[in-house]
């Protein structure tokens, strides 16, 4: 069957660069349409929706929700022309949609139509990749149970089925990194010791066929990815990400170097670059919300002292740009807001303090067990600020707005627990800052302290998405000699926070 696939591959454009041709049968970018939604409205509802929540919940494949709803629109403006039995000619009324949902980065699109045959239900489901407008396979099912929604449900879920196992390869590259990979499928496909070879496709006298590019040697196995090492490169070709793998004992193509043919064939260097991240392509958002209790405190050469303690409701919003699997950029913001009576002027208002941060970082990270799953340390370093922003501008304030700026180091280590739960520690803190207050100008500080420990853990909610749960601890302060303050005997001065947040990270 794979091979009757793959006949209909070839094309009679002139040879291709083999990524080229790797990206456009990637089948990685998904949307889905029924042809015929006008005249089945509320099955065509129910089999898109089931179509859509498979194709998300494999991590085999990319829905494409950005592009969903113009493709929609698009197969609307199409006369509603039935085409089954489907073909790669009646399929030509589609092209200009194809072409246009290419060039937005789908890859591949699955149509559905749903028809009546005397009494009974059936549902055509299509393949089809967006490159060329080629029809690779369609699944023909029967609703078992017309008078029941859930009927469709199953049929989609059967046709779907189907219809993948005719993709005519078992699984792709997703990634490379130095001398490891990872592939897009799991233990159903892969297990740990095994070598696999890889393949690209080429374009040869107008016949799509597979090239050999590599060997593969499995070291690790989750549910849904799988870790490897490039062990051999057949030069000129190199292991290379969209690669694919084939299991079948009858290929799908035609092979062009046989799998233990040596010549033109080179060892990997058994020296690269680990993987630190499973998640994601290229790099992750965080959004953090909750209360944190917050601190302040003046003690003046006297030992007088005042101290307030508020509660302030915050967030943060955290972002990694990755530009290896070990080297990153780490942008963070973080605010806070509460009121607070600043005077110790009697019927003094209340006046609104804000808590702010903001951290420009590079980093490293390291996985100590590499490529087996294990703790990750992590190293940054960069620019970060911190600032409590009360307002007063006179000597009858109590707490000064203060500010501290610097350069900024970091690191901690995250450890997996299980594969859904993780647990981590962060420290990061301010070298040599500088301290300023407003109304009040610090000449000279000593003794600053400006700090963050976090306790974190997340939990692995799908692909792309973690909840994570943080527990933090912050201390900011600085002594100065009263002389340095014209105005006030005071001597130091700190903030203090403690809290707890909730938030959510996405991996994209």
């Amino acid at each position: 069957m794979k091979q009757l696939l793959f006949s209909i591959l070839s094309v009679s454009w002139v040879a291709f660069a083999s990524s080229q041709l790797d990206d456009q049968y990637s089948y990685k970018g998904f949307v889905v349409g029924i042809v015929n939604a006008k005249t089945q409205p509320v099955f065509a509802d129910q089999v898109e929706s089931e179509l859509i929540s498979l194709l998300q919940a494999n991590p085999r494949f990319d829905f494409l929700e950005k592009n969903q709803e113009l493709f929609k629109q698009g197969l609307k403006s199409v006369a509603n022309i039935s085409i089954n039995p489907v073909s790669t000619e009646k399929l030509k009324i589609y092209d200009g949609v194809f072409k246009d949902q290419y060039v937005k980065g789908t890859r591949s699109v699955i149509l559905a139509e749903i028809f009546k045959e005397e009494s009974d239900y059936q549902i055509t489901f299509s393949l089809v990749i967006t490159a060329t407008g080629e029809l690779i396979a369609s699944e023909t099912v029967s609703v078992g149970n017309p008078k029941s929604l859930d009927s469709f449900v199953v049929a989609t879920r059967e046709g779907l089925g189907e219809l993948t196992k005719k993709i005519p390869f078992d699984a792709s590259i997703l990634k490379r990194d130095g001398y490891l990979v990872v592939l897009d499928r799991g233990a159903r496909v892969f297990r740990p010791g095994t070598q696999v070879s890889v393949f690209t496709m080429e374009n040869k006298n107008g016949k799509v066929l597979l090239e050999e590019t590599g060997l593969i040697g499995i070291t690790q196995v989750e549910e849904n990815l799988t870790f490897g090492k490039v062990m051999v490169e057949k030069r000129p070709y190199e292991v290379a990400r969209g690669n694919k793998l084939q299991f079948s004992d009858s290929p799908p193509m035609e092979v062009a170097s046989l799998l233990d043919a040596a010549e033109g064939r080179e060892p990997a260097s058994l020296w690269g670059n680990e993987f630190e991240v499973t998640k994601g392509k290229l790099g992750v958002v965080n959004l953090d919300l909750g209360p944190s209790l917050l601190t302040l405190s003046n003690k003046t050469s006297a030992g007088a002292e005042s101290k307030l303690s508020k509660v302030l409701p915050g967030g943060s919003l955290n972002g990694e740009i990755w530009l290896t699997s070990k080297y990153y950029i780490n942008v963070g913001l973080n605010y806070g807001a509460a009121s607070l009576v600043n005077s110790n002027q009697a019927g003094a208002k209340s006046v609104g303090m804000t808590v702010s941060a903001f951290k420009l970082l590079v980093g490293y990270r390291l996985n100590i067990f590499a490529p087996s799953s294990g703790p990750i340390v992590y190293f940054r370093g960069g620019y970060g600020t911190q600032s409590f922003a009360i307002p007063g501008n006179d000597s009858t304030v109590i707490f000064k707005s203060t500010a501290y700026s610097g350069p900024m180091i970091s690191g901690g280590v995250s450890f997996p627990v299980n594969d859904k739960l993780g647990l981590g520690v962060d420290i990061t803190s301010l070298i040599f800052p500088s301290v300023s207050e407003t109304p009040l100008q610090t000449v000279a500080s000593s003794n600053i302290s400006a700090w963050t420990f976090v306790l974190k853990t997340t939990y692995n909610y799908r692909r792309d998405i973690d909840f994570v749960g943080k527990l933090f601890f912050q201390r900011f302060g600085s002594e100065s000699p009263a002389q340095t303050r014209p105005l006030s005997s005071l001597n130091t001065s700190s903030q203090s926070t403690k809290g707890l947040m909730f938030g959510v990270s996405y991996y994209y």
